[in-house]
């Protein structure tokens, strides 16, 4: 009887130690299943925060470069006005060289007359 007792707690004793292993295996298995769902989120997450980024990143790129084009379109309006003042102040000194030419010819004209 005292040997079949001490068979049963032994028996009792590895069941329970073959339990306590299968929970512990199952533990084991449960956390490394947390561990990747959580790698996975972190992934998505990362994922996502990177395209925000660069979708912000691309935007304000944009927008920096509209200004830059803004700004050297308001420079060459700048240049084209001067350019065009510059003709306009050529065309006039033209103009008036042709009418003091011709008032100095009208005069040299009038003193050959006169003489």
């Amino acid at each position: 009887v005292k040997m079949e007792n001490e068979q049963y707690e032994r028996m009792a004793a590895k069941i329970k130690a073959e339990k306590k292993e299968a929970a512990m295996k199952e533990a084991k298995e449960a956390k490394e299943a947390a561990i990747e769902k959580e790698r996975k989120k972190a992934a998505r997450l990362a994922m996502f925060v990177d395209e925000t980024m660069k979708g912000v990143v691309d935007a304000t790129m944009n927008e920096l470069y509209t200004e830059q084009i803004d700004v050297v379109a308001a420079e060459y309006a700048k240049i084209w006005d001067k350019l065009a003042e510059q003709a306009t102040l050529r065309a006039v000194e033209v103009s008036l060289r042709e009418a003091v030419d011709e008032q100095a010819e009208v005069h040299i004209g009038t003193l050959l007359a006169e003489e």
